[in-house]
């Protein structure tokens, strides 16, 4: 089954063609006029959508038929009230419309399968696939999965640290360099070009430039050591005789936690904002990069007195203000439809410092910086290639 990005929580049927993405993601001027057109007014949004299923059924479009069932669905109308619609459709036009009233009760039936869930989420939110205020904190099982799995990756990365005797610096390099292009990839295709799908462009450089202007106070603000960069003359873990083993760790994990957060936000946006179907890509993505990430923000430390055991245990944990900041956002994003764009563009911003700020400045300070780029395009294209798998 394909995935239409922009669907929600429905899939686009297997059978529509490929001129159906068109539909997915059409011209501005047409997304206003179809707001405009199939708005509530004396009719509901509801019954538009059933009149268009109506019309598409009678114009024979292939890709219509599973726009508007699967719109209707989204509106609230009944499995029922759709059943009908195509009756009719059927009744009015004879023999051809025999064939497209078919395919719109398969695509009916396709969208309610590929989300059993929905059914039963309607029924009780009143009719609506959507989530509405005052029940957000309805998590699925497949959500919590979705929110909590990525940050705890880390921990694959830290207990390695139980195994690796000491890690080398372009081995180090080309983890950070890796890292940094799923993420810069991820900021792109799984945050910004959705936030500009889903609003305007004033509405995308406001929360740019508060996600930006927020990291870079935190950043400023909270103390914090990186693992082998000196930052402003702050000291980094490399230089040991300055501080002492254990402000190295908390400083290094106040690190890590200005750099972890932005990621919890990321995929708490994406599923408040596209459901799994927009999140799912950015959590495997921050998942996998987690695992290297876990290692490399913690290997310094094997070389500065830290035991070995402590040393894995930072790195497992470096993960764990993910999910509390994954839930936070998630929560927050689906009390109100109107803040999405703006907050998948904070999420962007967020990472996107990270990237520039941290990832990138200490993955070329140390004279690897080929094989930090070579690792870092290839996160970009394994996160690119996941993005259009997935998405």
């Amino acid at each position: 089954m394909v995935v239409m990005r922009s669907a929600g929580r429905f899939s686009r049927p297997s059978w529509a063609p490929e001129s159906a993405l068109a539909i997915a993601c059409p011209p501005r001027a047409f997304q206003a006029q179809h707001a405009a057109a199939i708005g509530d007014g004396a009719l509901s949004t509801a019954q538009k959508e059933l009149i268009a299923l109506d019309i598409a059924i009678a114009v024979r479009c292939d890709g219509c038929i599973a726009h508007h069932v699967r719109d209707a669905l989204q509106a609230g109308a009944g499995a029922n009230e759709i059943v009908e619609t195509i009756e009719v459709a059927v009744l009015m036009g004879g023999d051809p419309r025999v064939v497209y009233g078919a395919q719109a009760h398969r695509a009916l039936t396709e969208f309610l399968e590929a989300d059993a869930s929905v059914s039963a989420r309607a029924a009780s939110w009143g009719g609506s696939g959507h989530r509405p205020i005052g029940v957000a904190w309805m998590l699925s099982a497949d959500e919590i999965a979705i929110l909590v799995l990525p940050g705890l990756a880390t921990a694959i990365g830290g207990c390695a640290l139980l195994v690796v005797r000491r890690a080398s610096g372009a081995s180090l390099d080309a983890l950070l360099g890796l890292t940094a292009g799923i993420m810069l990839a991820a900021t792109f295709f799984s945050l910004l070009v959705p936030a500009l799908d889903r609003g305007s462009l004033g509405e995308v450089l406001i929360g740019f430039a508060v996600g930006g202007v927020l990291m870079a106070v935190v950043d400023r603000l909270l103390p914090h050591m990186h693992a082998r960069l000196r930052e402003d003359g702050s000291p980094s873990l490399e230089d040991a005789t300055l501080v002492g083993a254990r402000r190295r760790a908390a400083m290094l994990l106040s690190a890590l936690t200005i750099h972890n957060v932005p990621e919890g936000i990321a995929v708490g946006v994406a599923l408040g904002a596209g459901g799994p179907e927009l999140a799912v890509p950015i959590a495997i993505a921050i998942g996998i990069q987690n695992v290297p990430e876990g290692f490399a923000a913690a290997a310094p430390l094997l070389g500065t007195g830290v035991p070995r055991p402590r040393v894995a245990a930072i790195g497992a944990a470096t993960g764990l203000v993910e999910p509390p900041a994954a839930v936070a956002a998630f929560f927050l994003v689906s009390t109100s439809a109107a803040i999405l764009p703006a907050a998948l563009a904070f999420a962007a911003a967020a990472m996107l410092y990270v990237v520039v700020d941290e990832l990138l400045p200490e993955a070329f300070a140390h004279g690897n910086e080929r094989v930090a780029t070579g690792m870092f395009f290839l996160g970009f294209v394994m996160m690119m290639v996941l993005d259009v798998a997935l998405g």
